[in-house]
């Protein structure tokens, strides 16, 4: 969230006409970023062809399973370069959709 909010302070400074060295200052002033952060946030602004659309919150659910489950699970993750959070909603958005309409 914060990074988003970083990255489109910079988007809108550099719609703004400002230089990337003040960006980069007024993203230090304003956020207590470090110059490295800074420019890491400017860079991502040059590339980004709209303002960052905040993420969705998320909240804990905990279930238990299977030892064998769980390591599938990391090992499809991973596989797909994909968080397990991720993965795992994306498996019960599928499930439930052909649950309803199955």
């Amino acid at each position: 969230m914060e990074q988003t909010r970083r990255v489109n302070a910079a988007i809108e400074l550099l719609q703004n006409n400002a230089t990337s060295g003040e960006v980069v200052s007024s993203l230090i002033a304003r956020f207590e970023v470090s110059s490295r952060q800074a420019h890491r946030y400017l860079r991502r602004a040059q590339t980004a062809a709209q303002p960052l659309s905040a993420p969705k919150s998320k909240e804990v659910f905990t279930v238990r399973l299977p030892p064998g489950l769980i390591r599938e699970v990391r090992s499809t993750a991973r596989r797909r370069n994909q968080r397990i959070s991720d993965l795992t909603a994306e498996a019960l958005r599928t499930f439930l959709r052909e649950k309803t309409h199955g």
